[in-house]
């Protein structure tokens, strides 16, 4: 290896590395699947309102459907009377017609029949008997409209309601069954080849023994991979030989639309991946991020695939994949936002140590009192991994001198997963 091409490495800015990556995205194939094994996955056509919402007058409660003036004035002691003349359940489309002073009991969610105009609440009312015909006394001021929602008055039929890139949720699972989609139009999801490097790990089913320690990255970005909305696939560990290596990653980018190692992207003697990274990039988008920790993080295109190289070290693994690897799905999933959401929250700690480079430390959010605050959770060293469990947000550490100061006002990155 020539050793010089190891420290010529230019810093980039983390928005410039980001832009670079999905500067090179191409969106995934779609593929049509059940509405009840859609959860999770990302639409891939606009989705349109087949009818109005509601279809027909709903009552909006369960009560008493009537006709009346736009304003009619009642009360205990001076009540409107009406006669009763049947009842509407839902799920029933009524054929009669109201008239003037008649009233039909409805349930909530019924279709209002021709000819009423209010639905009155059943607290508001009493119900008497005289000569074998039922009465309903109301006893508060009625207004035309009254709890009824009228025909299109949520969803109008033909309206935009979801568009193509958003995650199905439950609530947009709500909307696709109610305008009967029960098969929808979604992008596939992207294979994700994973590696490990690095002679000193050993899988985690084998004992311990000096110098060596068990590959727990694999199975972290495993599942990162997973809550991002790809497929993982595990390719195991790659020894410390180039020659092996590259064996390896050929056949994955073959079959694979990413490609993500961890370990052997720094400057050490045997961190393989830098060179190979060099050598096999057809366009090499960076191999140095102005960042900590991960400033060796890497990414290439090799067979017109996206390469990601993450650093060994766990936590430095952890970020790189958030800021770099996340967005990247997002965006071939078709993810309008695919860069991580930035919000801003007041330091709960004083970070008194300056870095010429951003931090991006782990980090819990709450409230306190209306005030939005964060803190660094546990030691946050890029070896260290203990915090990751407990983490929910990333908190950036500006560049200077002076570090931050208890109740600076800062940005952080909430930890959001697309699938849990």
């Amino acid at each position: 290896m020539n050793r010089s091409h190891r420290f010529q490495r230019r810093a980039l800015k983390v928005e410039e590395a980001q832009n670079r990556i999905l500067s090179r995205i191409t969106s995934m194939t779609t593929e049509v699947v059940s509405l009840v094994n859609s959860l999770g996955r990302r639409l891939a056509e606009p989705i349109h309102a087949t009818n109005d919402v509601p279809a027909f007058r709903r009552a909006g409660m369960d009560g008493y459907a009537i006709w009346c003036a736009e304003f009619e004035e009642a009360t205990p002691h001076e009540p409107l009377t009406y006669r009763i003349v049947g009842d509407i359940a839902a799920g029933i489309a009524p054929t009669m017609k109201l008239n003037k002073g008649e009233a039909v009991r409805i349930m909530t969610g019924a279709c209002v029949p021709e000819g009423a105009n209010a639905v009155i609440m059943f607290e508001q009312t009493q119900e008497y008997e005289q000569n074998e015909q039922a009465y309903v006394q109301i006893k508060h001021n009625v207004r035309q409209g009254q709890n009824i929602a009228q025909v299109g008055e949520e969803i109008q039929e033909g309206q935009a309601i979801i568009e193509p890139g958003r995650l199905i949720q439950p609530g947009q699972m709500a909307l696709l069954s109610t305008f009967g989609y029960h098969r929808v139009k979604v992008y596939v999801q992207p294979k994700v080849g994973i590696f490990a490097t690095g002679t000193e790990l050993l899988p985690i089913e084998q004992a311990l023994f000096p110098g060596k320690i068990r590959n727990s990255n694999s199975y972290m970005v495993q599942a990162m991979v997973e809550a991002a909305g790809a497929i993982p696939y595990q390719y195991g560990i790659i020894p410390d030989d180039k020659e092996k290596a590259k064996a390896l990653l050929t056949e994955a980018l073959h079959d694979m639309d990413i490609v993500i190692t961890t370990g052997g992207v720094s400057v050490g003697d045997y961190d393989i991946m830098a060179e190979i990274f060099r050598e096999q990039s057809e366009d090499m988008l960076f191999n140095r991020v102005s960042m900590r920790p991960g400033s060796p993080t890497s990414a290439a295109v090799i067979q017109n695939k996206l390469l990601f190289g993450l650093s060994g070290n766990p936590g430095a693994c952890f970020v790189g994949f958030e800021l770099f690897v996340r967005p990247a799905i997002r965006a071939m999933l078709g993810a309008k936002e695919a860069l991580p959401t930035i919000m801003e929250a007041f330091l709960d700690t004083d970070y008194e140590k300056g870095s010429p480079h951003v931090r991006y430390e782990r980090g819990k959010l709450w409230i306190d009192k209306g005030i939005v605050k964060v803190k660094s959770i546990g030691v946050t060293k890029s070896s260290h991994m203990l915090s990751i469990q407990d983490a929910d947000c990333l908190l950036l550490i500006p560049s200077g001198k002076t570090g931050a100061a208890k109740g600076d006002l800062i940005q952080v990155i909430p930890l959001q997963y697309d699938v849990t």
